[in-house]
């Protein structure tokens, strides 16, 4: 699980904002790869590594204020989860949590001489699992 501070900044006449990007924890597919041949992307959980990994992260946020701080996680089940144990597990309480669609994974295709993108949108695996998210192979997902 990685932290980057994004931006920092103390602007006169702007407040200032703090952005921190935090990945999911490990997840059930990163233990296991064949979940992605079998489990639609945006289901697959973290795998007690993570939910570990995510208390742990709590840990490195000791004083953060739920006044002044949001916290917005993708759709997919990992970040969600990893959202909420990371806040269960800080020593203040009452953040806010909220899901943004907006956020999510890159989405690459690893090799795209195997697929073009009309045979992508045809492809019956790819309806099979939802016509929003599919993953083809061990490859990031994309919609």
């Amino acid at each position: 699980m990685k932290q980057l501070n994004l931006f920092s900044a103390n602007i006169p006449g702007f407040v200032e904002i703090k952005l921190t990007l935090v990945r999911h924890g490990y997840s059930e597919a990163n233990a296991d790869k064949s979940l992605y041949h079998s489990k639609p992307d945006h289901t697959v959980d973290l795998n007690t590594l993570g939910e570990n990994q995510a208390k742990e992260l709590a840990n490195s946020f000791k004083g953060i204020s739920p006044d002044k701080t949001l916290i917005l996680h993708s759709p997919f089940l990992r970040a969600k989860r990893t959202a909420e144990i990371f806040t269960e597990n800080l020593e203040q309480k009452g953040f806010i949590l909220q899901e943004d669609p907006l956020i999510h994974e890159m989405f690459l295709i690893h090799s795209l001489e195997e697929m073009n993108h009309a045979e992508l949108f045809e492809c019956e695996e790819r309806k099979e699992f939802s016509p929003f998210w599919y993953k083809k192979g061990t490859s990031e997902s994309f919609y």
